[in-house]
């Protein structure tokens, strides 16, 4: 079974890192007391909500926050934090010209902006967010312009982000994981 169309148990969140010509999209979060990381620039993405499978909660999530749900995508690996129980599906998103052109800030988040990987590590992000690009940003600046490439990049991702955050990755040879057209 493809584990990308599970309907995983809750709590459980879908993001993404959405690029294109070399930038990574990131999404200002509302500035509201009550919403986890206020004020902060992270990936586009949310909750998974009851009955969703993540790739469903991706393309709802996209399409509130950017107006587009991308052709194409391939599912990166699980963001686990040692300190909560959400389990964090990452996508990788290389959109195309028609679709940069169609991307525009939903109705959730203040801005949306484009930015290159060496650039988001010294943001006001989400500290998960933040920190993934840190010790990652040469690989995924490398990723972005070829993402062909993600078999042989995969093992130079840093996995230990934080001393409570690791990345999981997803394995591409013994999954079928991308929607819509395989990439």
């Amino acid at each position: 079974m493809n584990i990308i169309k599970i309907k995983p148990l809750l709590p459980a969140s879908s993001g993404a890192l959405v690029f294109f010509r070399g930038k990574i999209l990131l999404i200002k979060r509302d500035n509201k007391p009550n919403i986890p990381h206020p004020d902060m620039w992270s990936i586009p993405g949310g909750q998974v909500e009851k009955g969703e499978s993540f790739d469903e909660a991706l393309k709802r999530e996209l399409q509130e926050e950017i107006g587009i749900i991308p052709k194409r995508y391939k599912l990166l690996g699980f963001l686990k934090v040692k300190t909560d129980k959400v389990k964090r599906a990452i996508y990788l998103i290389k959109i195309s010209r028609e679709e940069f052109k169609k991307a525009k800030l939903g109705n959730e988040g203040q801005e949306m902006k484009w930015f290159r990987p060496d650039e988001i590590k010294d943001l006001n992000a989400v500290p998960q967010v933040r920190d993934f690009f840190r010790k990652n940003a040469g690989v995924l600046s490398m990723l972005i312009k070829d993402c062909t490439k993600i078999e042989e990049l995969k093992n130079s991702l840093k996995t230990k982000i934080r001393k409570d955050t690791e990345f999981v990755l997803f394995d591409f040879k013994n999954n079928s994981n991308s929607l819509g057209n395989n990439s």
